[in-house]
């Protein structure tokens, strides 16, 4: 690449909120450069990228092979690394994508052979479909003409499957991996369907187990998990301090794929991480992710937080974000929690918030009404009912969630298991009946700001108080509540 990681994240800082409107050829390079760099939070190279890809495919009369082989080069490019680094998506974006795949599988069965941008093409479009999990609906039509796709009628075929399948699924598709790769990013591809899925579930054998797991919504979560591991990420994890943090140990309590304990890990490198979750599918993941960053202070351990008690564990920093909402008795869980707490440590904890999950709870209401199953064609019919719900409809707001664009994320948005609210009086009686106490309510400076405005007698270290501004300023807080606790017995200076 051209330019270094510092000059390419001021490049996309500078994105946010305000895209480029008419790219030249150098800034589409940087965009190119920007969505490839590991190093950098490329959220408004993403949001730019985003907006020309979607803007010139939507302009296309067409959206077969030779349409987009006729694109200017740096589009055509940008629009290859786009898909390939399984961006983002919203509904306008996936009807394009669903229009494209259709168009290239027509194409495809004429027999025609389209050359290496073709391959190319099928492989981004592959590696993105690969990376949404398949979510996009299916015409039975579609599913007919497969029947003519074979994995042994060349690279084409193989590319073409795999926008529609996961290789590492089908019958025995090792043997592609020894075949001749006619472009890079068709062997990249193949890695990401074959060679990483593969040695991910070599791993699940390397992975020590804290106890056995037993207790009955446990066992439907980490089943859950283990059909869909949650989330599916590519990118380096985002480096996050913690203060006093030098040789500390840390847990990381439900850590789901390892996406968060890595991003600790790589920052505290004198410290001591635990990833702990009931889903040996998602551990897999995130130990092959800790592997290729070269992280060797992280340990991945499989169990349920409810044996931690009993454990003999200890830890300075316990982080359980978007977990306790999802046990039985999130009560149980967070007790377990402060069993293995030091006394002088504390607790990140992150809890659904009633207030901000109304989206949420309307779809979940639907998908009861309609008696959806959470299989992967109920996922997808239960999403096709929503896009084709008034814009009106209390539950078409779910379409504004990232998560609902993957079908791991839509299943853990829409079928969960098990799912608790929370308001703050119930959250402030969790935490005091855990034997805990509030060190931090995690907010905005803005809200800081309006809550000593508004209420100016009002504790910031109180959550009654809090719940005080959330009467006033409904879903302040969004979708969770983030807060840090400590012993309530523990004397501190």
């Amino acid at each position: 690449m051209d330019n270094d990681a510092a000059t390419l994240q001021k490049f996309s800082d500078s994105l946010i909120g305000n895209p480029l409107a008419d790219p030249d050829t150098a800034a589409i390079q940087t965009l190119i450069e920007c969505l490839c760099a590991e190093n950098i939070k490329n959220f408004g190279a993403m949001e730019t990228s985003h907006l020309i890809v979607a803007r010139v495919l939507s302009a296309l009369p067409n959206l077969d092979f030779l349409t987009l082989e006729r694109l200017d080069p740096p589009i055509k490019e940008l629009l290859l690394t786009y898909l390939a680094s399984n961006m983002a998506m919203e509904a306008g974006f996936e009807y394009l994508m669903i229009r494209m795949r259709k168009t290239l599988l027509s194409d495809v069965l004429t027999g025609n052979d389209f050359g290496a941008f073709g391959v190319d093409l099928l492989s981004a479009l592959a590696m993105f479909a690969f990376g949404k999990e398949y979510v996009f609906s299916e015409t039975p039509e579609e599913t007919h003409a497969l029947q003519q796709i074979s994995l042994y009628k060349g690279p084409m075929h193989v590319a073409m499957l795999a926008c529609y399948r996961a290789l590492y699924r089908l019958h025995q598709p090792v043997w592609l991996l020894s075949t001749e790769q006619p472009t890079i990013r068709f062997g990249k591809m193949l890695m990401m369907q074959l060679t990483e899925p593969l040695e991910e579930l070599r791993l699940r054998t390397e992975i020590p187990s804290l106890s056995p797991i037993t207790e009955t919504t446990s066992v439907n979560v980490r089943q859950m998990y283990e059909e869909n591991p949650y989330p599916r990420w590519t990118k380096r994890p985002v480096r996050r301090a913690i203060p006093q943090a030098k040789g500390i140990s840390i847990l990381v309590a439900g850590c789901g794929s390892g996406q968060h304990p890595i991003g600790l890990a790589l920052t505290q490198p004198a410290c001591r991480v635990v990833g702990l979750d009931l889903s040996l599918a998602s551990l897999a993941y995130g130990l092959r992710k800790s592997r290729e960053y070269g992280v060797t202070n992280l340990e991945f351990v499989h169990g349920d937080i409810l044996a931690l008690e009993s454990s003999g564990l200890q830890f300075d920093f316990i982080s359980c974000v978007g977990v306790l909402h999802h046990m039985a008795d999130p009560a149980s869980g967070l007790r377990a929690l402060n069993a293995v707490l030091a006394d002088t440590g504390r607790i990140e904890l992150g809890i659904y918030a009633e207030s901000g999950r109304q989206a949420v709870v309307n779809a979940i209401a639907v998908r009861k009404q309609l008696g959806v199953r959470a299989t992967p064609d109920g996922i997808r019919v239960l999403r096709q009912h929503i896009f084709g719900l008034p814009a009106s409809a209390p539950a078409r707001d779910i379409i504004r969630h990232a998560d609902f664009y993957t079908m791991s994320g839509c299943r853990d948005l829409i079928f969960h298991v098990q799912e608790h609210r929370y308001d703050l009086p119930t959250l402030d009686e969790l935490v005091r009946d855990a034997g805990l106490k509030l060190k931090r309510f995690q907010v905005s400076s803005i809200l800081s700001v309006q809550f000593r405005a508004q209420f100016p007698d009002g504790d910031e270290n109180s959550l009654l108080d809090w719940a005080r501004f959330e009467a006033a300023n409904p879903a302040a807080f969004g979708s969770m509540y983030t807060l840090s606790v400590v012993k309530a017995a523990v004397s501190r200076r």
